[in-house]
């Protein structure tokens, strides 16, 4: 009787501390329901059948014990928020470096064909660490043909319904491709995430595609994310996009690097549906080509792409090979390099390799094109682009933001009717300032004019900037004038009109209360008829 009390009561104790009241929680094999505690201890494989949810809450920490994979057939609601992310990692990170054994990360979170009629899942303020994507017992063959060398932190194939927004994925690792995410035949979104120092491929042979994310047959949006560290064997050092396009936009690239694309590469796609835009990539580096981006057998559409400091040993920013002919419009390539001393901007392989731009600026012009397809062999179009320093204002709230006296400043196309340009620039600022695009991933809301001849006169000064409070604007003009001071939000809506008067010459201090704003990105703008000047105001 004692003996069957203690039994009762040890079980008893058990499913208590599991599944109600504890600070950690040890789980193997099928999981559902909630997880709403300090730690969870993943003992083995655990996966989510079909039909049932899983419910992770902000703050977990999910700690893998080894090896072990999530393989997901229901749905995954893994919400966290900006204090309290959901986390992902392993208990042991002994062996991590090494490529060739699983040691030292867990398997990854895995959507292998579910049911189509399964219900979405969502990763939101997450963060993915030490996933690794290398099977228990690897060769090259078993590496170049299993999908279990994908996907450091999340495998995706033939499945749409998942979202991953806000999330932070650092030190993850895949054999073969996608150092943290690999999407087949998968259109997700992936937004306002971060990628740091992630790897795909072997030292010798398979190559890796993609560092952080690699695509193939599926056409994913990846918008407003930053990608620094990331590296691949192959080609793109933080993104491969292969056999079908998807779109890239207003995300940051730097100190990425691969063989080809030190940044991103398109590769084998017969049918361009999407185009990219307001991407931001430099000091990114390739070691053989393509610094920045590289293109083989795809032509892809680049809108509004900042490429500077990018470095290979050909083509410092721009590789071309195949048959293709990629468009820039209004992008900026200037201050790359290429340590062959050929092509420091752009390589074109073949005579066939070309590459078209319209409206931009590009140091030293297709004299300089490296490869059978640059220099005397160029057929590409060449429309209205210039060869002048594109004038960063380096110090500014970001470095490559033009300087009030750009060049490139209202040089873009003039008539962006169907060509689908974005509303917004990479900072969410109206893409459209004073009746023309910019060159560039930057849209210049600093300062503008109707008669460009003319010196300005006017001074503004905004503080506290960021706030989160009362914010000023201290503003001079040289003469009696109507001042009208405007406050709009980042799509060019006014939230308010702060002066609309005459006002005699002499120093102006007007106030308004950013509480009372959401927080993110708004215009001032200042006027006098004949002169304007803008600026950003951050509202915390």
């Amino acid at each position: 009787m004692k003996t069957s009390l203690f039994i009762f009561l040890v079980v008893l104790s058990q499913f208590f501390s599991d599944y109600l009241f504890a600070d950690n929680l040890i789980v193997q094999g099928e999981v559902s329901g909630e997880w709403n505690v300090d730690t969870v201890m993943v003992i083995d494989n655990i996966y989510i059948n079909e039909g049932e949810t899983l419910i992770i809450h902000a703050g977990t920490l999910i700690l893998f014990q080894g090896h072990y994979a999530l393989d997901i057939n229901g749905n995954i609601h893994a919400i966290g928020n900006a204090e309290s992310p959901v986390i992902f990692s392993i208990n042991d990170t002994t062996g991590f470096a090494y490529d060739s054994i699983p040691d030292g990360g867990w398997f990854g979170i895995r959507f292998d064909f579910p049911n189509l009629n399964t219900d979405s899942s969502f990763f939101e303020y997450c963060q993915f660490f030490y996933g690794k994507a290398v099977p228990a017992l690897p060769s090259k063959k078993e590496i170049l043909t299993k999908s279990d060398s994908c996907g450091g932190a999340i495998y995706i194939s033939g499945f749409d319904k998942v979202r991953i927004s806000n999330c932070r994925f650092e030190n993850n690792y895949a054999g073969f491709n996608g150092g943290t995410v690999y999407l087949d035949s998968a259109n997700i979104i992936i937004q306002d995430c971060h990628f740091i120092d992630n790897k795909c491929g072997m030292m010798d042979d398979p190559w890796g595609y993609g560092g952080a994310i690699c695509s193939d047959n599926g056409e994913p949006v990846i918008w407003n994310s930053y990608f620094q560290g990331n590296q691949s064997t192959g080609v793109g050092g933080a993104i491969a996009i292969r056999f079908k396009d998807g779109k890239i936009g207003n995300c940051i690239f730097t100190e990425n690097q691969s063989a080809l694309g030190g940044a991103f590469g398109f590769l084998h796609i017969e049918q361009i549906n999407h185009t990219n835009c307001n991407n931001l990539i430099y000091n990114n580096m390739a070691d053989f080509f393509g610094g920045g981006i590289a293109n083989v057998n795809a032509s892809p559409v680049y809108l509004n792409h900042t490429i500077v400091n990018n470095n290979a040993m050909y083509g410092g920013a721009f590789y071309c090979k195949d048959p293709v002919t990629p468009i820039l419009f209004n992008s900026i390539l200037w201050g790359n390099t290429a340590w062959s001393g050929t092509g420091p901007e752009v390589y074109l392989f073949e005579p066939y390799s070309q590459a078209n731009f319209y409206y931009c600026d590009v140091a030293g012009g297709p004299d300089l094109f490296g490869g059978s397809g640059g220099g005397g062999g160029f057929t590409g179009q060449y429309y209205e682009t210039i060869d002048m320093d594109p004038e960063f204002a380096i110090n500014g709230y970001h470095a490559y933001e033009l300087a009030s006296s750009s060049p490139c400043i209202n040089t873009g196309v003039p008539d962006t009717t169907g060509l689908n340009f974005p509303p917004i620039d990479i900072l969410g600022l109206p893409r459209i300032m004073f009746g023309r695009i910019d060159m560039g991933s930057y849209e210049s809301a600093l300062v503008g004019f109707n008669n460009l001849s003319k010196e300005i006169n006017l001074s503004v000064h905004c503080y506290p900037n960021p706030s989160s409070g009362i914010t000023n604007i201290h503003y001079k003009i040289p003469g009696t004038r109507f001042v009208k001071l405007d406050l709009f939000d980042s799509f060019g809506r006014k939230i308010e009109s702060i002066v609309d008067d005459y006002q005699d010459m002499g120093e102006y201090i007007v106030g308004f209360d950013a509480s009372l704003l959401n927080s993110g990105i708004y215009i001032y703008s200042l006027s006098t008829g004949d002169q304007i000047i803008k600026g950003k105001i951050v509202v915390k």
